[in-house]
């Protein structure tokens, strides 16, 4: 599993719903949709988490592995070998031999730089103060 700042990513997620809602309506939403989406996202974030950071513990000891977003970015391949090792997986030269050329072919790649503005840092703290506590994130989140 892979965490990142909650505001962070509420932020994306909003940013992607945002645009990829719009693809997959079926009609013109009412008014009432587009202004609730941030309660939306909210809620369906917080049930998530909730429910994954309860069930952890149903989980075999060594069968899950939680990454936070900032220690994989930049280190993939170390981390996905690392990730192979712990959970014993088979063929890692083989796999390397594939994820390599993938992550050179994204190297580039830049992330949105969307601004985050301190309501909507206390709106997700408030709602997603699970995954603050639980992966200690501080309230304020640094780009």
């Amino acid at each position: 599993h892979i965490h990142r700042h909650p505001a962070r990513s509420f932020r994306s997620m909003m940013h992607m719903r945002g645009k990829v809602d719009w693809e997959n309506f079926m009609h013109r939403p009412d008014e009432q949709f587009i202004e609730q989406r941030k309660e939306q996202t909210a809620t369906i974030g917080a049930r998530l988490y909730t429910r994954l950071i309860e069930d952890r513990e149903l989980i075999p000891d060594g069968n899950l592995i939680e990454i936070a977003y900032t220690d994989l970015v930049g280190n993939e391949l170390a981390v996905m070998n690392k990730i192979y090792d712990q959970l014993q997986l088979p063929d890692w030269d083989r796999f390397e031999r594939i994820l390599k050329p993938y992550l050179d072919s994204i190297s580039g790649y830049k992330v949105n730089k969307l601004s985050i503005e301190p309501e909507l840092e206390e709106f997700v703290y408030d709602r997603l103060r699970i995954v603050y506590d639980t992966y200690g994130y501080t309230k304020e989140y640094r780009q």
